[in-house]
C-alpha cells in the first residue's frame, strides 16, 4: 500500500454543558471561528448569549503549515480554559494557568533562558542520551546549533560511544525529530516558570523551573 502524507482533519466541536449541552458545531477550517456575544460584531461567526462569555471571547483557528488547531483568548476577563484526558497533552506556554485536581492553580511564565550548552543537555535527556553529552563536547559540538550543523553524520560519529544497541535508532530518531521539534526560527529557548497565585499585594512563589526534557 502506498503511503499516505498527512494532513488536516476537520474538527467539530461539542457543547458538553449549559443550555446547549450535547450540539455539535463542525470548525471553519479556512476562516476560523470566533466565540462571542452579538455585540462582538460581525467577526464572531458563533454567538453564544447568557453564558458569561467576552463579547470576543476565544478563537478557533487553523495553521495549515502545521495541520493544527489552535485555541487563542481573544479578550476576556474570565479566561479560556481547555481539559485535557485520556492520556492527551498539549502545549504549554507562558501566561497560561494549570489546574490540576484539588491542587492550587499554578501560574506559568518565562523562566530563565538556556544557554548554547545547556540546549545539548536538555535535548540529550529528551531521549535519555545524556550520557553522550561528554563525546560530542570532545567532538567540539557544544552547543545545539554546532549539533544540528552536523547532524547529517552524528550517528556514524558516535558509532562506538552507544550503551545500548537501539540507543543508535533512539539518536537517529531524534536527529530526524530536530527541525519539527526545535525548528530554528522558533525554538523555544528558556524555561518555564511555575509559580502559585499570589495573594492581593503579595509576590507569587516559583514552584520550580522546568526546561525541554
Amino acid at each position: 500500500m502506498e503511503a499516505l502524507d498527512p494532513g488536516p482533519v476537520d474538527y467539530v466541536v461539542r457543547c458538553i454543558s449549559g443550555k446547549f449541552e450535547g450540539r455539535f458545531m463542525h470548525i471553519n477550517r479556512k476562516a476560523g471561528e470566533l466565540f462571542g456575544t452579538e455585540r462582538g460584531g460581525e467577526e464572531v461567526s458563533v454567538v453564544i448569549e447568557d453564558a458569561g462569555l467576552a463579547d470576543r471571547h476565544a478563537r478557533i483557528s487553523f495553521d495549515a503549515s502545521s495541520y493544527q488547531y489552535f485555541l487563542e483568548d481573544v479578550d476576556s476577563d474570565s479566561g479560556t480554559w481547555i481539559s485535557v484526558r485520556w492520556r492527551r497533552s498539549i502545549r504549554v506556554s507562558p501566561s497560561q494557568e494549570l489546574h490540576a485536581g484539588a491542587a492550587p492553580p499554578l501560574l506559568i511564565s518565562r523562566g530563565g533562558a538556556l544557554s548554547p550548552e545547556e540546549e545539548v543537555v536538555e535535548w540529550l535527556a529528551m531521549y535519555n542520551l545524556r550520557y553522550l553529552l561528554p563525546k560530542l563536547q570532545e567532538l567540539g559540538l557544544k552547543t545545539f546549533d554546532a549539533v544540528r550543523d552536523s547532524s547529517a553524520g552524528l550517528v556514524d560519529l558516535l558509532a562506538d560511544s552507544f550503551n545500548e544497541a537501539e540507543d543508535r535508532s533512539v539518536l537517529d530518531m531524534a536527529i530526524k525529530e530536530l527541525d519539527r521539534m526545535f525548528p530554528r526560527s522558533s525554538c523555544e529557548r528558556h524555561r518555564l516558570r511555575f509559580s502559585t497565585r499570589p495573594e492581593p499585594g503579595a509576590e507569587p512563589v516559583t514552584v520550580c523551573e522546568c526546561a525541554w526534557a
